[in-house]
């Protein structure tokens, strides 16, 4: 990983802290563990996964886990696509 990847991750991390749970970058989350997290919706989740931007790695009871920092990158990479619609303004 490059060194402004590992930043960036660092950076999620001490925001998710929460329960004083250790968590890392390959931590596996659940689809709305994630939502939770990232501040969306679990669709939007489920339409990385669909897109193809973050692949399941494990399972946890029924539902699909994802590594975090997957999930990190596919953020990182919707907010700054230039697809993305702007705010209409009022």
């Amino acid at each position: 990983m490059r060194p402004d990847e590992i930043a960036f991750i660092e950076a999620y991390l001490d925001m998710l802290e929460r329960d004083q749970k250790k968590i890392s970058a390959d931590t596996e989350v659940t689809v709305n563990e994630a939502a939770s997290w990232f501040g969306v919706k679990p669709a939007t989740i489920r339409s990385w996964v669909k897109r193809g931007k973050v692949s399941a790695v494990g399972r946890r009871e029924r539902a699909n886990t994802y590594r975090l920092v997957d999930l990190v990158d596919a953020d990182r990479a919707t907010r700054n696509s230039p697809n993305l619609r702007q705010p209409r303004s009022k």
